[in-house]
């Protein structure tokens, strides 16, 4: 009996034994030096056993340090319910990973060496644990290709729902070799966090999901610095079809608050690296966020790097994704080598396949970008080339962006390819700085070179102390805010444009606002409410053409906007200078409640308020005003009309001086000829104090109204319009007229209609010259129609240089001879010298 109750007991005890040797998942909260001995140890643990329930969290004790052997590779999974959590525990330092010496190349195709690799795995978070690739490791081949690395286990089984954060992530940037193609391609060298569309074994093999469980998604990168890398995160995975079911998403870097943001700093830069770097790249993401991460890199302690570098990139891949890219701050600083590409936001994502998609990016911030090697390519700030639905690129700020070669700059500069709206509102570009020996390219403050097919809004933003400098043969041109597109609706409103200075010895173009291109019947563009203000010149040479509004063709309408301030500095200038113009063919033109004011030219160069030479359509030009134009030998116009029929009424023209000695004649309003339709009706304008105190010549240096129409069949209608005149010269020889017209035989060749007008000139003539009320070019006037009367005209005191009429022979120096030369009509007109309240 004895014997049989010590084979019972010693048999429970081996049933015990068996029990307790049989794997178990684990469950519950484990410490890391402790329960486990390293980190690895806990890995190697959970892949034999699993995960249990409520999940495993491994307490790693601060300052703990690790040096492995190998790959730590993670193929347990988690769940909602089961989480697997490493975390930091205690106060300290973080946890250390150091990094094992490597054996392969991130060209690749099979395997590379990654620190801490999972594997299909879910629900994973690693929190507080450090990686450093020491310098221990000094090759390519030695160095890590990846810190935290993300792989799928099949078609049907990625990695989803992990998150590193709160992590320090340092390899080495001279691990410069290029990824193979495949998934990776594109991320050269060494990689902070990635998480890609392969098997850790076939990094060169892109996966084929087939099912929802095959996409890596909802994964999250939030608090983590990763340094000293060619590229900080990457994501890239798989081309998924629509409606893409297939494809990652809600990938999230950065989260929704500063303090969720990554820093990815002091990246690219590795010794003789001409492969491209960035801090993020993303390929085949859809409805993914990149938000309040900091780049930049070289804060100081990087290196610049010798080849293209973009801050965050979206690889030209993911038709029809949304994303957000939001309140980032973002500086990089352009290498070495004259034909690389720095770009701080690069957008080449869902390029086909729009489909409801929003991109945002807004309140972003490019903090003194730069690059100041002769390069002779792009520098970007932000680029948009995308079919998105909607863009919206709002609120963002770039200050402090400099470029001294000679390829085109772009702040913001968008080339939509597709069908969509694109909004680039409130956001801020200050203190531009561009320079170089022989600038020949382009800048874009804010650009839109081709465009999505709805609408273009490009509304309150402000472009402010953009300073050029160009030298040699340096010809620049400088564009604000550019938009060129035949997009059905486009509004430019609102937006301030201050502070532009230029300087070369052989000039460019500069131009406020601009819009090209557009199509008659189907483009709509509102130019609104800008102001443009504070652009000038400088230097030496010739050109100097400036610009403070052009528009184009379509439906334009160019209202309330205000310029003011535009000056050529430079002597030698020869160049026009604009507030408003339009040499294009709109089927339908309106420039009204302009307000342009204190355009000065120091050189030759002609300056008008307003000038449109467009062929067809109607022209309506109405309440704006002009003043203080001032020239030194050029032509000064306040509104110069070329063909087409306008309709110019309501103007205030004032305060407009040429000093030229021999050029520079000064009108108020000036039609040189007509389009087809064959009208031009001048009408309630006041036009006053027009000089030009230097002049001397055979020809007027002064008219209120001038018109050179010669097209037969066309009419010439001048009502109610009030010009007053009291110019002076030193000059020799001084002619002004209040209102001139081209004379003719034929009486519906130009015919002029002069009613209820107000013309006073009390200009004191000088030499051979004459002071005219109203001039014709010539003795035939039959075009000088019988309904013209009710008009008030006054050349100062009767006399042979004071006249009512001239017509380049005779003329008459009282009303009574002129109502006698036309006997039947001006029969009711009056002369006087009348008192003027305003």
């Amino acid at each position: 009996m004895k014997n049989k109750l010590l084979k019972n007991v010693l048999l429970g005890f081996l049933l015990v034994g068996f029990t307790a040797l049989k794997a178990q998942p684990l469950s519950g909260i484990y410490s890391i030096p402790g329960s486990y001995a390293s980190i690895q140890a806990a890995v190697t643990d959970l892949n034999t056993n699993g995960v249990g329930t409520g999940g495993a969290i491994f307490n790693v004790a601060a300052g703990y340090t690790e040096t492995i052997t190998g790959t730590i590779a993670l193929t347990a999974t988690g769940t909602a319910a089961n989480p697997i959590v490493f975390q930091k525990s205690g106060v300290g330092s973080n946890p250390l990973i150091t990094a094992h010496v490597g054996t392969l190349l991130a060209s690749s195709t099979t395997t590379i060496d990654v620190m801490w690799s999972f594997t299909g795995s879910d629900y994973v978070t690693i929190d507080g644990i450090d990686l450093l690739d020491p310098a221990t490791n000094t090759t390519p081949t030695t160095q890590m290709e990846v810190g935290y690395g993300f792989y799928k286990a099949s078609g049907t089984d990625g990695a989803n729902n992990n998150t590193i954060q709160n992590c320090v992530i340092t390899l080495n940037r001279n691990n410069i070799t290029a990824a193979a193609a495949g998934p990776r391609a594109n991320a050269t060298g060494s990689v902070g966090i990635e998480v890609v569309n392969c098997l850790p074994t076939t990094v060169g093999t892109v996966v084929t999901v087939t099912a929802v469980s095959g996409a890596s998604s909802n994964n999250k990168f939030y608090g983590n610095t990763i340094q000293n890398v060619s590229f900080g995160i990457l994501l890239s995975g798989f081309a998924a079809p629509s409606p893409y079911t297939l494809a990652d998403l809600n990938n999230d870097i950065g989260g929704t608050s500063a303090v969720t943001g990554n820093n990815i700093i002091n990246f690219g830069g590795g010794v003789g690296g001409t492969t491209q770097c960035g801090a993020i790249l993303i390929n085949n993401q859809w409805s993914f966020n990149i938000s309040y991460n900091t780049v930049n890199n070289n804060t100081g302690a990087g290196v610049n790097h010798g080849g293209s570098n973009r801050g965050i990139w979206l690889f030209a891949s993911s038709a029809g994704a949304s994303c957000n890219i939001n309140f980032n701050k973002i500086t990089i600083n352009g290498g070495s080598n004259t034909g690389a590409i720095d770009w701080c936001l690069d957008l080449e994502m869902a390029q086909t396949g729009a489909n409801g998609n929003v991109i945002n990016i807004n309140n972003n911030q490019f903090l003194n970008c730069n690059k100041t090697v002769a390069s002779t390519v792009a520098f970007t700030a932000i680029w948009i080339n995308t079919a998105a639905t909607t863009v919206n690129c709002n609120n963002n700020y770039i200050y402090g962006f400099t470029y001294s070669g000679t390829g085109v700059t772009q702040c913001i500069l968008s080339q939509l390819a597709g069908v969509g709206t694109l909004n680039i509102n409130n956001n801020t570009i200050d203190s531009t700085t561009l320079g170089g020996a022989a600038a020949t390219g382009t800048h874009y403050n804010i650009g839109i070179t081709s465009a999505p097919s709805l609408a273009i809004n490009v509304n309150a933003n402000t472009v402010t102390r953009t300073y050029l400098n160009t030298t040699g043969t340096g010809t620049k041109v400088l564009y604000p805010i550019y938009c060129s597109a035949a997009t059905p609706t486009i509004n430019i409103n609102d937006n301030l444009v201050d502070s532009l200075t230029r300087n070369g010895t052989t000039g460019g173009t500069t131009i406020g606002i601009y819009h090209a291109g557009g199509t008659n019947g189907i483009t709509t563009v509102n130019v609104r409410r800008n102001i443009v203000r504070n652009m000038s010149i400088t230097g030496t040479g010739t050109a100097s053409t400036m610009y403070g509004i052009q528009v184009s063709t379509g439906t334009i309408i160019c209202d309330s906007n205000t310029i003011t301030n535009l000056a050529c500095l430079k002597t030698t200038g020869s160049s026009a200078l604009y507030g408003i113009y339009d040499i294009s063919s709109p089927n339908v033109e309106t420039f009204s409640n302009n307000r342009i004011s204190n355009l000065t030219h120091a050189g030759t160069g002609l300056v008008y308020g307003i000038y449109a030479f467009t062929t067809t359509g109607t022209r309506l030009v109405t309440n704006n005003t002009i003043s203080s134009l001032t020239g030194n030998g050029g032509n000064i116009v306040g509104i110069l009309m070329t063909s087409s029929s306008p309709t110019i009424t309501r103007n205030r023209i004032y305060s407009l001086r040429s000093n030229g000695t021999t050029t520079g004649t000064v009108f108020g309003i000036s039609v040189t000829s007509v389009g087809t339709a064959g009208f031009a009706n001048i009408a309630n304008n006041l036009i006053d104090s027009l000089v030009a105190p230097n002049y001397s010549g055979t020809a007027d240096a002064i008219r209120g109204i001038s018109s050179a129409i010669a097209l037969a069949n066309s009419n010439l209608r001048i009502y109610y319009n009030t010009i007053s005149l009291s110019a002076t010269s030193s000059g020799a020889n001084f002619f002004s007229s209040a209102v001139f017209f081209t004379g003719n035989a034929t009486a519906t060749t130009a015919a002029l209609d002069l009613r209820n007008n107000i013309l006073v000139n009390n200009s004191i003539p000088n030499g051979t010259g004459n002071a005219v009320a109203l001039r014709s070019s010539t003795a035939a006037i039959n075009n000088y129609a019988a309904t013209s009367n009710n008009n008030l005209f006054y050349a100062g005191t009767p006399s042979a240089t004071n006249l009512i009429y001239h017509n380049g022979t005779n003329g008459d120096s009282t009303l009574a001879l002129f109502k006698n030369r036309l006997a039947t009509f001006e029969q009711a007109s009056i002369t006087e010298n009348p008192t003027f309240i305003s």
